[in-house]
């Protein structure tokens, strides 16, 4: 790192391993002379944190993903871009990190249901965190969604598939309309004994 520093005249950061710690060094090179300033700092409770959110970004049973908003020339959201996506993301959309990160919703999903861009548009650009449900149509599976802002015109996403859950209500009440309809056509009712109290409900 000296000698590059030496050779293009121009200062260069390099980060080090020695007896367990971790050293963060600007190469300056002084000018007219054939050596070097070097400055450092220890940074290893920096690369703890760092790794420690790593093993929970790669853990999360949630997907997670970092996004960017894209206005048009009105200031309006029209899009948004994937920063970064955890694994739990691609399980829970099918879509890949390589796929996904860096590209567009639109440039991925070209028929995604509007509302993504006008909630998280509204996330990004006013900082109110929003929570709600979403069913998907080009994905077939039904979200619930946390999101928040990050920076400014930035977002981060977090969500689970309730896909399931939402089938299960679905048959639930078709199930009840379907035995309260039974019982109209035949003229019967249904009771409940609580035994406790001794009451029978009609």
């Amino acid at each position: 790192a000296v000698a590059a520093a030496l050779y293009l005249g121009a200062a260069r950061e390099v980060e080090i391993r020695s007896r367990g710690r971790d050293i963060a060094f600007v190469v300056a090179p002084l000018a007219g002379l054939d050596c070097a300033n070097l400055y450092g700092h220890d940074i290893t409770a920096q690369k703890q944190a760092e790794e420690r959110y790593r093993a929970l970004f790669d853990q999360m049973t949630e997907g997670f993903a970092l996004c960017e908003i894209i206005c048009d020339v009105k200031g309006e959201p029209y899009d948004y871009r994937f920063l970064e996506i955890n694994p739990a993301f691609e399980r829970l959309t099918g879509l890949k990190q390589q796929d996904a990160t860096g590209r567009t919703l639109k440039e991925i999903l070209p028929d995604a249901e509007p509302i993504w861009v006008r909630k998280f548009g509204a996330v990004a650009l006013t900082g109110e965190p929003v929570r709600f449900d979403q069913w998907e149509e080009s994905l077939g599976r039904h979200y619930a969604v946390f999101a928040y802002r990050t920076a400014p015109s930035q977002f981060a996403v977090v969500f689970q598939d309730i896909t399931q859950r939402k089938r299960a209500e679905a048959e639930s009440r078709q199930s009840r309309a379907d035995l309260k309809r039974a019982q109209e056509v035949g003229q019967i009712g249904s009771w409940r004994l609580d035994v406790r109290r001794n009451v029978l409900a009609w």
